[in-house]
C-alpha cells in the first residue's frame, strides 16, 4: 500500500559547506583542468572570506618527502597559495610554517588512504593558535588533477565563495525541493523551536566559541546558512572551568520543526493514504547539529 511521509533531508553531527564563506578552489585555465574544486576551511586560522587570487605554489621542504611542508620551506612561496600534502605533522604546523614564509593561505592535499574522499574542518593541534592566514583542505583526487600544472609554475587559482547545492530529490518529491518551501531564508521563519537558546540560525556554517572546540557545518546547502545547537558553548559558554553553567546545561535538548509542513499534514486531502509526521529534528550531537538552509522537510509519496 503506498503512503505519504513528510521527512527531513539532514545530516546530523558534522554538517558542511559555509554562508558567504570561502568554499571554492576556482581555475580559469589551462581547459584541462578548469573548474571549481570544492574546499573546506580548518578550525584554525583567518576567517576572513575575501576572495583570493594568486599564483600556486607546492612548498619544498628540503627533505625526501618536500610537499609534506614539516620543516620550513626553503622555495619561494612569499605571496603564493601554499599547496602542502596532508601526513606526518599536524595540519597546524604546516600551516604556520608556510605563513612564516610569507604564503598568503594554504591548501592541504587530503591523502589517499582517504577511501571516502570527502573534506573535514582540519584540527587546530599544538600550532593552530599560531596561524592567522586562511587554510583549506582539498580532496586528494582534485590535487592529483591539478599537481603538475602547479609544479610547472605559472598556475594562478583562486579562493572563493560559491554556493552551489548538493541537494537531490527523488522523482517523488511532491514538496520542499522548491525554494521557499521551508527554507530558514536567513532566519528560522516559519521552522519553530521548542527551547530558546537552543536551536538558532547562523549566517556562517560555523560553530564556535565552544570550550572544547569549533566546527565547521557541513550539509548539502549550507553555503546559505545553518539551523544549529552547539551543546558544547550552551553547556559552559566557552569557559572550561563553566561546565554546567552555561545557558543549556549538558545533557541540553531541543526540538525543531518547520511550521509549513505541519500545515501541510494538518490539512491533508481528506481521501487517499495518510500523512506521517514524524518525531521533531532533536539533536543528538557533542559537537553540535545543523541542518542547511534549504535542507528541507519533503512530502514523498512512497510505495
Amino acid at each position: 500500500m503506498s503512503r505519504f511521509a513528510i521527512i527531513f533531508a539532514i545530516n546530523l553531527c558534522y554538517l558542511g559547506l559555509y554562508a558567504q564563506q570561502i568554499n571554492n578552489l576556482k581555475i580559469l585555465s589551462p581547459t584541462s583542468i578548469a573548474g571549481n574544486y570544492e574546499v573546506m576551511r580548518a578550525e584554525f586560522g583567518s576567517r576572513d572570506s575575501t576572495t583570493i587570487s594568486a599564483s600556486a605554489v607546492f612548498v619544498d621542504d628540503d627533505t625526501a618527502s618536500p610537499t609534506l611542508g614539516c620543516q620550513d620551506p626553503i622555495n619561494n612561496i612569499s605571496g603564493k597559495i601554499a599547496f602542502i600534502d596532508r601526513g606526518f605533522c599536524e595540519f597546524g604546523d604546516k600551516a604556520l610554517r608556510a605563513q612564516k614564509k610569507g604564503a598568503i593561505a594554504v591548501v592541504i592535499c587530503g591523502s589517499a588512504s582517504n577511501i571516502t574522499q570527502t573534506l573535514f574542518p582540519m584540527s587546530s593541534g599544538s600550532f593552530g593558535s599560531q596561524v592567522t592566514i586562511p587554510s583549506f583542505m582539498l580532496l586528494y583526487n582534485d590535487c592529483v588533477k591539478i599537481r603538475t600544472y602547479i609544479v610547472a609554475g605559472g598556475l594562478n587559482v583562486t579562493l572563493e565563495n560559491t554556493c552551489f547545492s548538493k541537494a537531490k530529490y527523488p522523482s517523488t518529491t511532491i514538496w520542499g525541493n522548491m525554494q521557499g518551501q521551508g527554507d530558514f531564508n536567513n532566519g528560522l521563519n516559519e521552522w519553530t523551536i521548542d527551547k530558546i537558546n537552543t536551536w538558532t540560525f547562523l549566517p556562517v556554517g560555523e560553530l564556535i566559541g565552544g570550550a572544547f572546540g569549533s566546527t565547521t557545518v557541513s550539509s548539502w546547502t549550507s553555503c546559505n546558512g545553518v539551523m544549529g545547537f552547539f551543546s558544547d558553548f550552551l553547556d559552559n559558554g566557552g569557559n572550561p572551568a563553566n561546565q554546567g553553567g552555561g545557558l543549556c546545561p549538558a545533557p541540553c535538548t531541543g526540538a525543531a520543526g518547520p511550521g509549513r509542513a505541519r500545515n501541510a499534514a494538518r490539512h491533508r486531502p481528506s481521501s487517499g493514504p495518510p500523512w506521517h509526521w514524524p518525531t521533531a529534528l532533536r539533536s543528538r550531537c557533542a559537537d553540535g547539529s545543523a541542518p542547511g538552509a534549504r535542507d528541507r522537510p519533503r512530502c514523498i509519496r512512497r510505495h
